[in-house]
């Protein structure tokens, strides 16, 4: 942020001021969203908590901001003055949002194969359930 202004005259009757400011923070996050499930434990009957499914998921934004400002005036009199401002500021907000979805299953084997993109999500799921 940048701010300038002077004065200027015999009684200092007119005056500028001009004025920036420019951020672009990354912002990003990470979390995990769980499931959950009541099953029966095959060997002895007896209900157990499961968590089938737990998605990864990751958020970027991109936020850019800036803007400018200026301002002029005149001191016709001690109680009289005119002036002209002025605003600018522009903002941009981009995000990307990225969801690993892994389910747990019974498998032969482990082989990870993606199941759905949509967007910018990827959705995976392993094959060969028993």
């Amino acid at each position: 942020m940048c701010t300038f202004g002077q004065r200027f005259g015999v009684n200092k009757q007119f005056g500028f001021l001009l004025g920036g400011t420019w951020t672009a923070p990354i912002v990003a996050s990470m979390t995990w969203s769980l499931t959950q499930a009541i099953g029966t434990d095959p060997a002895t009957g007896n209900a157990v908590a499961l968590t089938p499914t737990a998605d990864l998921r990751s958020y970027n934004y991109y936020r850019t901001r800036y803007g400018f400002d200026t301002g002029i005036d005149y001191k016709f009199t001690p109680t009289t003055t005119a002036y002209v401002k002025g605003l600018y500021a522009d903002f941009h907000d981009y995000g990307d949002t990225i969801v690993y979805t892994q389910r747990w299953r019974r498998l032969k084997t482990a082989t990870p194969a993606v199941k759905a993109v949509n967007g910018n999500q990827l959705t995976f799921f392993c094959t060969n359930a028993e």
